[in-house]
C-alpha cells in the first residue's frame, strides 16, 4: 500500500510541562501526515503533538490532502506540506492566550 498525504486541523492545549502553557492556553494546529491509513495518520499526528508538548482537544477537519498546488497561496501551509513530503509529517501551530478566548 502506498502512503497518502492526510491533512488535519485540530484544536490542542499545552501540556502542563510545556513551557508555552504560561503564554498560551490553546492552539489550532494544521498538520500534514503521510501514512497508509487515516488511523495511522491520526496516531502519528497525536505523537507529533505530544512530542511538541501539546494534547489534542478535538479534530476539526480530517481529509486526504489536496495536491501541492492547492496550497500555493498560503506560504506556511505550503512549507508544511513540503516538509511532510520530505519527513513524513509536519505541523503549524496557531496559538492563542487566555485573553483572546474571552
Amino acid at each position: 500500500m502506498r502512503p497518502v498525504m492526510f491533512y488535519f486541523m485540530t484544536e490542542a492545549k499545552p501540556c502542563a510541562d510545556n513551557p508555552e502553557c504560561e503564554e498560551c492556553t490553546g492552539a489550532y494546529v494544521n498538520c500534514f501526515i503521510q501514512a497508509e491509513t487515516v488511523t495511522s495518520a491520526m496516531q502519528t499526528m497525536q505523537a507529533l503533538l505530544a512530542s511538541e508538548g501539546w494534547e489534542q482537544v478535538q479534530i476539526l477537519e480530517c481529509a486526504e490532502a489536496d495536491d501541492r498546488e492547492s496550497y500555493a497561496e498560503d506560504e506556511e501551509l505550503l512549507e508544511c506540506y513540503d516538509e511532510a513530503e520530505e519527513c513524513g509529517s509536519s505541523a503549524v501551530f496557531y496559538t492563542w492566550d487566555q485573553d483572546e478566548e474571552e
